[in-house]
């Protein structure tokens, strides 16, 4: 197989973006049948197809200055943790007030909770002892949540990486242009940086 490109990746980053739209379109017709569960199943699946939409988007930079690894990139776009950290990352970089230490020390459980709600709204499972459906654990309340919050996600997300996913500014990136944008943002690559380590 030939290596990764940054159109391929630019492909990549696009198709997640419109996927997480479509799941967030699907979700709205299962809020309208009452189907709690799938709405937040379809919300949290859109949330990590964000994820790989940034992901890729990141790939695409570490093209440039000489750092990606393929397989690396690979492993992250179908670690579902990942890619629900990377929606987690992004969002606080973007939005958050929270200082970056606090952030980082309330990431992993928020990402955990994320997982186990997805989880629980596909599958039935034991609560202490009891066998419980899907149905009974997530009802109007919590899908309307979750629904909302990845409608927000989707819209916010968009107008914030879209501008970034024009095909002649990111084939046209060149490694002078990454080292300016570097010398004057060098705290957001470093958390960039950070967050892939991680």
């Amino acid at each position: 197989n030939m290596p990764l490109d940054r159109q391929q990746l630019r492909q990549a980053s696009v198709k997640a973006l419109q996927n997480a739209e479509q799941l967030i379109e699907e979700a709205e017709i299962l809020y309208e049948r009452e189907r709690w569960p799938r709405v937040v199943f379809l919300c949290q699946i859109a949330g990590e197809e964000l994820g790989k939409c940034f992901i890729s988007l990141t790939a695409i930079v570490r093209i440039v200055n000489g750092t990606f690894e393929e397989d690396v990139y690979r492993k992250r776009c179908r670690t579902h943790r990942s890619k629900t950290g990377m929606t987690d990352f992004f969002e606080s970089l973007v939005f958050s007030e929270q200082p970056l230490t606090e952030f980082l020390e309330q990431r992993k459980g928020r990402i955990e909770r994320f997982e186990s709600l997805k989880l629980a709204s596909l599958y039935t499972d034991f609560v202490a002892d009891v066998p419980v459906s899907p149905n009974e654990l997530i009802g109007r309340e919590l899908a309307s949540g979750m629904l909302l919050l990845a409608q927000n996600r989707v819209k916010h997300f968009g107008l914030a990486v879209k501008p970034l996913l024009d095909r002649v500014l990111l084939e046209s990136l060149s490694m002078e242009e990454f080292s300016r944008f570097e010398a004057e943002h060098p705290e957001l690559l470093a958390l960039v940086n950070r967050r892939q380590n991680l």
